[in-house]
C-alpha cells in the first residue's frame, strides 16, 4: 500500500526513478496473483520512456495474454509492442504471432533470439511450428531433426526434444 502511495505521489512521479517503481510494483502484483492490478502498472512501463523496462512490461503482459487465452488483447499488445528488445520478449511475441495466425511475423521474431539465450532451443521449435503453418515443410522437418539431438539433461529442454520427434 506504501508503495502505490508512493507512485500516485505527483512528485514521484516526476523523478527518474517512477518507471523503475512502477515495473517492481507491477511485479509484486503478479506475485500476488493480482494481475488486473498488475497490468495497470505494467501498461504505464510500456508507455514510459525507458525502453528496457518497457520491454520487460510488455514480456510480461504479453505472457499473461498468452496465459489467459485472450487474443484481444495479446493482438492490442502485439501491434503496440512491434518487436522485443530482448530475446524473452521477442520469443513471447513470436509465440502470440502463431497464435494469432501470422506465421511469418512469428518466424521473424524467433529469428531475433540469440543461440546463447535460455530461450532458444524453444524459440527454435516454435520456428518449426510457424514452418509447418506456412507449408514449409522440409524447413520445418530440419528444425525438428535438429531439435531431437538434444542430450542436455535440463526437463524443459527435454520436453522440447520429445515435441519435436513427434
Amino acid at each position: 500500500v506504501l508503495f502505490m502511495d508512493l507512485l500516485e505521489d505527483d512528485n514521484f512521479r516526476k523523478g527518474p526513478e517512477y518507471f523503475r517503481g512502477t515495473l517492481m510494483l507491477g511485479e509484486s502484483l503478479l506475485q500476488l496473483d493480482n494481475e488486473r492490478a498488475a497490468k495497470r502498472y505494467l501498461r504505464r512501463v510500456v508507455k514510459g520512456p525507458d525502453e528496457q523496462l518497457a520491454d520487460k512490461a510488455g514480456y510480461l503482459l504479453v505472457e499473461m495474454a498468452l496465459n489467459e487465452d485472450d487474443d484481444i488483447a495479446l493482438r492490442k499488445l502485439a501491434i503496440r509492442i512491434p518487436r522485443g528488445k530482448t530475446g524473452r520478449t521477442s520469443y513471447a511475441l513470436g509465440k502470440g504471432w502463431i497464435r494469432l495466425g501470422d506465421p511469418q511475423r512469428a518466424i521473424s521474431l524467433l529469428d531475433q533470439v540469440p543461440a546463447g539465450d535460455p530461450l532458444f532451443v524453444r524459440s527454435r521449435y516454435y520456428q518449426g511450428v510457424a514452418l509447418t503453418a506456412l507449408k514449409r515443410y522440409e524447413a520445418a522437418k530440419e528444425i525438428f531433426r535438429e531439435l531431437s539431438n538434444i542430450t542436455e539433461p535440463d526437463a524443459t529442454l527435454q520436453n522440447v526434444r520429445d515435441l519435436s520427434v513427434l
